[in-house]
């Protein structure tokens, strides 16, 4: 028993009542675990990529497919799980799953920015949420084909790029390059080598990009104007690339999902790992989620907090002949304990016993339970009514009461 509970023996009627309130509970647990979502409307893509539009509440899809080699195919995906066509950019680089397509959100000027290129040129283009244009900067980055990785930096205001030149090594070197809204700049110290080909996220909680190398699997952090190499002591899945990462602003930690890599035997094989690593700032840990999809490459992730959670759409993989999916998969982290119920208050009002306490955001509904006697258990008490965050039930029959408030 918890001795400093809110306890009180009141007078009612010729009897002496005694009642005591215990800390609330929550019947809420946390669900962490990845989740298929209705496909219904989406469409196939791989080698695509994806980013929350902030401005307004959607997640940007953009893609080649075969039908339309060379146009980008734009997609809305909405927070009631709808799907909406967006324009087309009209990309003079025609190969639907050779050249990279990169999109970030640049939530300073409220446009999604896109990067691609066919390993000489390079194209910047620019979504006002109503229809793409293409940027005409005078320096160009470097002309990526494969492998690029970009999101918005909060702290400079800018759309980052880091990329590696020809089809991503994992000692190929790293350039790293700032979009302004005007020009491409390069401004970076220590980039990584096998960067391209990596994964790469924006840690709001700690103000840094990080970033994980291809195989060689070796953390980065990029903050004032450089990048240094960081020590875990747990590594992701080693030898992969093509992995995805994302910052869950709900629990803010970073995921890691998936990749390809090779076995040691020879010939070496292919392998697709479904592991998913967590990144707190300081060490990786292997997370114990449940239900994860299927061996997936090439698929775009994002943070959509208004679904709760990671949305990860499309990419191929060996089970369904390396056809582009429309598959969707939320992922939903523990964002820690419930919250508690607080301020619990007890008394008596003539013939009845008047619980209350703090509102709790988010509850759905509340219940109390009740017991004589702890050590027999307790049981939901259905004697009550409740009106908001108070309850209200009778005295009568009661000698001593043992009281808990919680919610669902």
């Amino acid at each position: 028993m918890n001795m400093n509970a809110p306890s009180v023996i009141l007078r009612s009627g010729l009897f002496l009542v005694h009642l005591i309130l215990l800390p609330g509970i929550s019947r809420l647990s946390a669900q962490e675990a990845w989740s298929p979502l209705e496909a219904s409307g989406s469409p196939r893509f791989s080698h695509h990529d994806s980013t929350y539009d902030g401005k307004n509440q959607r997640m940007v899809i953009c893609g080649r497919s075969d039908g339309n080699p060379g146009k980008v195919e734009t997609w809305f995906y909405l927070p009631d799980g709808s799907w909406q066509p967006g324009p087309a950019a009209a990309s003079a680089f025609s190969s639907p799953f050779g050249n990279d397509v990169e999109v970030a959100f640049d939530e300073g000027r409220g446009v999604v920015v896109m990067f691609t290129s066919d390993g000489i040129r390079t194209e910047t283009w620019e979504l006002n949420g109503l229809a793409w244009s293409l940027k005409s900067p005078t320096h160009g980055p470097i002309a990526a084909i494969d492998g690029a990785l970009m999101k918005f930096f909060p702290p400079e205001g800018k759309v980052m790029l880091v990329g590696a030149a020809g089809f991503p090594q994992r000692d190929s070197p790293s350039e790293t390059w700032f979009w302004d809204g005007q020009d491409w700049s390069r401004s970076a110290a220590g980039e990584p080598v096998g960067a391209a080909g990596g994964g790469m996220a924006y840690d709001r909680e700690r103000g840094e990009m990080v970033l994980v190398s291809m195989m060689s699997m070796n953390t980065w952090r990029f903050r004032q104007g450089a990048w240094v190499r960081a020590s875990p002591g747990t590594v992701p899945s080693p030898g992969v690339w093509v992995f995805g990462m994302v910052y869950d602003s709900s629990t803010a930690k970073t995921v890691l999902f998936g990749g390809e890599g090779l076995t040691g035997g020879q010939p070496p094989e292919a392998v697709y790992p479904t592991d998913t690593w967590i990144w707190d700032g300081d060490n990786w840990s292997r997370s114990t989620v449940a239900n994860a999809p299927p061996a997936t490459i090439d698929f775009a992730m994002s943070c959509f907090p208004e679904l709760g959670g990671l949305v990860m759409h499309g990419g191929w993989g060996e089970a369904d002949g390396w056809q582009p999916r429309d598959s969707l998969w939320k992922l939903t982290l523990d964002s820690g304990p419930p919250p508690a119920v607080e301020n619990l208050r007890l008394r008596i009002e003539g013939a009845q016993i008047v619980l209350s306490w703090n509102p709790v955001a988010g509850a759905q509904r509340y219940f109390v339970r009740s017991t004589a006697d702890p050590a027999k258990g307790f049981t939901d008490d259905l004697t009550g009514n409740f009106l908001g965050s108070t309850w209200r039930t009778a005295v009568a029959g009661r000698k001593q009461a043992f009281f808990s408030v919680g919610y669902e």
